[in-house]
């Protein structure tokens, strides 16, 4: 099979469907949200996430009829079920946005050997400066600059 555009995991053999195309607007709106591609690793709770917010449509859509057509016990059943699947989204949410923190912030060793050997300073220098911090009113302590 042929990999999704935009780096959306496949979850269905037929993109084309309904439920498919939910599923991809949901995992479009995730990785907008978290600024790039799927975190490494990060594939398996990308499409679970995905199925929870189109299960959350689907009982949604269930309640509204449901209180249109006044039956109280599907509504209770169905209000416990969406709670459910809110806690779950939101765990969700809080893996995938630290993951994704994670995978910005983390450097190979070849990208920071890089880094330092750029920035390696031939000589350093000090100098106190007597300006103030406009925050916070005080003095600001000594910079360092090559």
């Amino acid at each position: 099979m042929r990999a999704l555009k935009g780096g959306t995991p496949r979850l269905y053999r037929d993109h084309r469907t309904r439920a498919a195309r939910e599923y991809a607007g949901h995992v479009q709106e995730l990785l907008d949200r978290l600024g790039g591609p799927c975190p490494k690793g990060s594939r398996p709770l990308v499409k679970q996430y995905a199925v929870i917010c189109a299960e959350l449509d689907d009982y949604s859509r269930q309640a509204q009829l449901a209180r249109q057509r006044k039956q109280t016990k599907l509504i209770n059943r169905l209000s416990r079920k969406l709670a459910l699947l809110r806690r779950h989204l939101l765990a969700l949410e809080r893996e995938l946005e630290a993951r994704a923190k994670q995978a910005v912030t983390a450097l190979t060793a070849d990208q920071w050997l890089a880094l330092t050997q750029a920035d390696a300073p031939d000589e350093v220098v000090t100098e106190q400066v007597t300006d103030t911090c406009p925050q916070e009113g005080r003095r600001s302590g000594p910079r360092r600059w090559a």
